[in-house]
C-alpha cells in the first residue's frame, strides 16, 4: 500500500477507561509497552566482570568520537517533538552505554562471557541496575507475564506511514464487523529448520471516510497496536540466534559479518526476550559482539530506530541493508 501523501490525523485518543494514548508509557494487563521508554538511567552499576581495570584501547568502539559514544545505545525519535537524545542526562547514558559495549566486549575476547544467553545475561544485569529501573527490566517475558502490545501512538506513530508503504500490508475493508473501520496489517514471519512462525503484527485501524489517512484510536481492539511474538516463541528464536553466533565466528569478510548481525538482531527484536527494555539489551549485545570481532559500528542514522525498523522490513531486506542503517558505514581492523 504507497498512499501517504496526507498526514495522518487521529480519530479519538483516549482509552477505554479514560487513559490518555502516550506511546510506550502506556502498560496493562492487556497493553504493555515492549521498548525502553528513552527516560535517562543512572551510573553504571558494578558488572560482575573481572576486566574492570584492564585496559579497553584495543576494543574497536574506542573508534569512535566521544559524540559519537554519546548517541550509543540512544533513541533518536524521528519526530522532533519525541527526539531528546540531545539531552544532558541521554548523552551522559550513551558514555555509560558504550563503555558497558567495551567491557562486554572485552569478556567475550578472555572467554569470561561463552555463549550469547551470557552475553544477553550481561544485558540485562547492566539495563536492570540503572537508576529508576524496576524490577521488569530483570524479568524474562514467559506466558505468565501476559501478551505483549505496543500502542502505535505518539513516538510510534511514523511506524504508521511505514506499515503503509510495506509491500507485504494488507488491507482489510471492514474492520470486526464494522463497515466505517478499514484496517491496514502487517505481519512478519520467518521461516527456520523449514518452519514458518508468525512474528511480529502491526494493526492500524482507519475512519473508512479519511482514506487511509485518520487513524481510529476509540478503545477496545479499535487502536492502532503492534502485537508481539507470544513468549512461547522466544526459544525458537533465540536458538536461531545461537546458530548464527556461531557462524559469525567463522566468518571473515566485513559485508558477510554485518549481514549476519542485522539478521540477529532482526531475530532479538522480534524475539523481545525481557518484559521491559529488550530493544536497549539487544542494541548493546548486538554492538559488543561486533566490537569484539574488531568491527566498529557507528551510531544508527537520525530516526532509525532498529527494532521498530525490523517490525516493517523483511528479515532478508533488514540484513542485507542493516550497515546502511548507520550513520557512516562499520569498518573493521
Amino acid at each position: 500500500m504507497k498512499n501517504t501523501s496526507v498526514p495522518i490525523t487521529r480519530a479519538h485518543s483516549t482509552y477505554a477507561g479514560g487513559i490518555e494514548a502516550s506511546g510506550g508509557d502506556v502498560a496493562s494487563a492487556s497493553v504493555r509497552a515492549g521498548f525502553d521508554d528513552g527516560r535517562a538511567s543512572g551510573p553504571l552499576a558494578g558488572l560482575p566482570s573481572r576486566s574492570r581495570g584492564r585496559r579497553q584501547s584495543d576494543v574497536a568502539s574506542a573508534g569512535l568520537s566521544t559524540e559519537e559514544r554519546a548517541m550509543i545505545g540512544v533513541a533518536r525519535w524521528p519526530d522532533p517533538r519525541f527526539d531528546t537524545s540531545g539531552a544532558p542526562a541521554n548523552v551522559a547514558y550513551g558514555h555509560r552505554f558504550a563503555d558497558a559495549v567495551d567491557q562486554a566486549a572485552l569478556q567475550l575476547n578472555e572467554g569470561e562471557l561463552k555463549s550469547f544467553a551470557d552475553l544477553w545475561g550481561f544485558a540485562r544485569y547492566w539495563r536492570s541496575n540503572q537508576e529508576g529501573a524496576t524490577s521488569d527490566f530483570g524479568q524474562s517475558r514467559s506466558p505468565s507475564t501476559g501478551s505483549s502490545m505496543t500502542p502505535v501512538t505518539d513516538r510510534y506513530e511514523f511506524l504508521a506511514d511505514r506499515v503503509k508503504q510495506a509491500n507485504a500490508a494488507e488491507v482489510s475493508n471492514h474492520f470486526m464487523g464494522r463497515s466505517d473501520i478499514q484496517q491496514v496489517k502487517l505481519l512478519q514471519h520467518v521461516e527456520i529448520e523449514g518452519k514458518m512462525i508468525r512474528l511480529t503484527e502491526i494493526r492500524l485501524p482507519y475512519l473508512a471516510e479519511s482514506s487511509f489517512t485518520e487513524l481510529a484510536d476509540i478503545g477496545g481492539m479499535i487502536r492502532p497496536l503492534i502485537s508481539h511474538v507470544p513468549a512461547s516463541r522466544i526459544p525458537t528464536l533465540l536458538n536461531e540466534v545461537d546458530r548464527s553466533f556461531a557462524v559469525l565466528r567463522k566468518t571473515l569478510r566485513l559485508e558477510d559479518r554485518m549481514q549476519i548481525l542485522g539478521k540477529m538482531h532482526w531475530l532479538l527484536a522480534h524475539a523481545m526476550p525481557d518484559v521491559r527494555g529488550s530493544a536497549a539489551k539487544a542494541e548493546m549485545c548486538i554492538r559488543a559482539i561486533g566490537t569484539s570481532l574488531g568491527l566498529t559500528m557507528p551510531p544508527f542514522r537520525h530516526g532509525v530506530i532498529p527494532d521498530l525498523e525490523a517490525f516493517v522490513v523483511p528479515m532478508e531486506d533488514f540484513s542485507k541493508g542493516y550497515s546502511a542503517l548507520f550513520e557512516r558505514p562499520p569498518t573493521q581492523k
